[in-house]
């Protein structure tokens, strides 16, 4: 899989939002607003801007197709949009049974959902091939696929029972998750199939980080797509 620093923060909400039937409506329309007393502004550049997602489209050809109510018609395609959607700040996506199976809606989850969102910046994403694996035990398709990505601290993250201040330092992580196609032909998120490996949190691997950062960059110069404007600001800070 291409070496990039960037991360898809799936993985705490991974095993809290599986397990449930799929179901068979579409994602209704991303609003900002939150749960109860909880509120939350998205992020969503315009359509005419560079996706987060790192494809090198516009968010109005790209992730914004699903994080609008369309369904995924593919693994990637899904993966992309769950990462930008935490760049976006887009809760009521990655909440929605259409997207993730087994996604609990509570008041307590949309709460720690939100403040992580907010807590971070997802800086970029590499997504592997999907691999088909077996049908589950209702005939449904299913497929692993793997994907590496990084984000920068804002402040503290609050992760699970405990909160770990991480300052601006990016932090990069890699999971192989496993997707179920539903019957109305749409690919959702199922769970990890193993547990997510983390760089920055403990032994933070600077060099490390900065090395895929700077390997991320030329990949995107060699191609000649533009770099997001806080991508361009932190390769000119770290001169880079």
């Amino acid at each position: 899989m291409h070496s990039c620093v960037v991360v898809l923060v799936a993985s705490a909400f991974s095993r809290q939002l599986a397990n449930q039937r799929p179901s068979t409506h579409r994602v209704p329309a991303v609003r900002a607003g939150g749960f109860g007393n909880v509120r939350a502004r998205d992020r969503r550049p315009e359509p005419d801007e560079l996706c987060a997602c790192g494809s090198g489209a516009s968010y109005g050809a790209c992730c914004a197709r699903l994080h609008n109510g369309a369904l995924a018609t593919g693994v990637q395609e899904l993966i992309r949009a769950r990462f930008t959607a935490y760049e976006y700040k887009l809760p009521n996506f990655l909440l929605s049974p259409a997207v993730t199976t087994g996604a609990t809606d509570t008041k307590a989850v949309r709460k720690e959902l939100e403040t992580y969102m907010g807590s971070y910046r997802f800086l970029n994403l590499t997504v592997g091939e999907p691999v088909a694996l077996l049908a589950d035990g209702a005939g449904r398709e299913r497929a692993a696929c793997e994907m590496t990505s990084c984000y920068r601290a804002r402040a503290a993250e609050i992760f699970r029972k405990h909160s770990q201040v991480i300052n601006e330092r990016v932090v990069t992580f890699s999971e192989r998750s496993v997707f179920v196609r539903g019957v109305d032909g749409g690919w959702r998120y199922s769970e990890a199939e193993s547990e997510g490996s983390y760089e920055g949190e403990q032994g933070y691997d600077r060099e490390g980080a900065e090395a895929r950062f700077r390997e991320m960059l030329a990949d995107k110069r060699a191609r000649g797509v533009a770099l997001l404007p806080r991508e361009a600001a932190y390769a000119a800070q770290h001169g880079l």
